[in-house]
């Protein structure tokens, strides 16, 4: 499976086209379905973006996109190839608001494929002042196929030791880190100008954190420790602390050691996350889909291999159907580690195990406080609805827990079952 998240070096021609407009009225995000975000593609492409807030009325918004999710086309004489993206972005209040406080539009064109390069990277500023939470919807078209992604950001500009007060900078091609994770090999340059001579406390959490229990579970999870943290060696020199490390975990910088633990959190998963490539992260997964008797066997294998291999080939004698149905698994398997990482990897959270066992959902919709995801048509006294909480989590804007109850029981179950007999039809890759 490719890597589609390693940051590599580019050039870029730009042509920009700005079109301004304020104040507009229409529908409220709230009511807006979101399932769109939450494709579950083979090969994933999204555009990624990272706010980072420059001054007390100004605000960077940084985008990055995979050359190979562009188009190239030849569009002028000389025979150049180029890609033509649109992006617009609208800035609300919040979810349930339906006043466009401000939006903007305008055309890159990337010549960057007939160079060998990946990647199209650029920023756009916007006016935010002090003290105040926005949530951005960015709009990326392709003019040359027309095809469109749209993202949603929040703004958080009340807090001045947040993560969008800090810029991380890979060293090896001085590029934005996308990412909110990293790699061993890769030495990064943590950057923080908000509040000049302050200190910076570096902290190494565990990441050895269970899978989520089945949605009809009531079992609470155990709080979280925030007292089990081994102390990182990080000095602020010169608005700048430079920072690698080969060990896994949560690696929270606090601006003065502030104790609400506020401030940037980046995570270190395995060697290829969040990609499936390893034997080991084949079967991890598989504990949805086996008993806690079944599944302890197959972990007791010597090749877990074998143990992954007869697993699947258990589910149909029809060989090619048995590698069309590994291949919709484990795709959402890496799906999930996409969307939905928090302080744990995407496959082991709540919407991590829904998003795999029972697919892209029919509609989302997504609000301050939480998402909530159909299977089915809206309304209709058979669909499936899982609610989920947004958490207040230190480290993530990202957690989100899912409202259990005994009612998924037999959906759940049903799902598992056809997994196990190869009857899964909503296979998407």
């Amino acid at each position: 499976m490719n890597n589609i998240f390693k940051l590599t070096s580019f050039v870029l021609y730009i042509v920009s086209i700005s079109i301004l407009s304020s104040c507009k009225s229409g529908v409220s995000l709230s009511e807006t379905d979101f399932k769109e975000m939450y494709s579950s593609n083979s090969d994933i492409h999204q555009p990624q973006y990272k706010v980072y807030h420059v001054s007390n009325d100004k605000s960077e918004i940084h985008y990055m996109f995979e050359n190979r999710s562009l188009t190239y086309k030849t569009n002028n004489e000389q025979g150049n190839l180029n890609a033509q993206v649109r992006i617009s972005w609208h800035l609300y209040q919040d979810y349930s608001s339906n006043q466009v406080s401000d939006s903007s539009s305008f055309v890159k064109i990337d010549t960057t494929a007939s160079a060998g390069l990946k990647q199209l990277q650029g920023l756009f500023t916007i006016q935010i002042n002090q003290g105040a939470n926005y949530i951005l919807k960015i709009t990326a078209t392709d003019l040359n196929n027309n095809s469109k992604t749209i993202s949603f950001l929040n703004i958080n500009k009340t807090d001045v030791t947040s993560r969008q007060y800090f810029k991380v900078i890979l060293k090896e091609n001085n590029a934005m880190l996308f990412r909110n994770y990293f790699y061993k090999s890769e030495k990064l340059a943590i950057i923080y100008t908000k509040q000049p001579g302050v200190t910076v406390k570096g902290k190494n959490y565990p990441t050895l954190f269970p899978v989520s229990p089945p949605p009809f579970s009531l079992e609470s999870p155990n709080p979280f420790d925030f007292d089990d943290y081994i102390d990182l060696e990080v000095k602020l020199e010169n608005d700048t602390i430079h920072f690698q490390s080969d060990s896994p975990g949560i690696f929270h910088f606090a601006v003065n050691n502030d104790q609400r633990h506020s401030g940037l959190s980046l995570f270190q998963y395995s060697d290829d996350f969040p990609e499936v490539n390893t034997t080991e992260e084949m079967l991890a997964p598989l504990r949805f889909l086996t008993s806690r008797k079944e599944y302890g066997k197959m972990k007791k294998y010597q090749d877990h291999k074998k143990a992954v291999d007869q697993f699947w080939l258990s589910t149909t004698s029809d060989e090619e159907k048995a590698k069309k149905l590994v291949k919709g698994f484990y795709n959402r398997v890496e799906s999930a580690n996409y969307y939905y990482s928090s302080f744990k990897e995407g496959w082991k959270t709540d919407r991590g195990i829904i998003f795999i066992v029972f697919g892209p959902p029919s509609l989302v919709y997504r609000s301050l406080t939480g998402e909530s995801w159909t299977y089915g048509e809206q309304s209709n006294y058979k669909s499936l609805t899982f609610n989920f909480t947004k958490v207040n989590n230190p480290f993530t804007n990202n957690d989100y827990v899912l409202q259990r109850s005994t009612v998924y029981k037999n959906p759940w179950y049903r799902a598992i079952d056809s997994w196990r007999q190869a009857k899964v039809t909503s296979l998407e890759f």
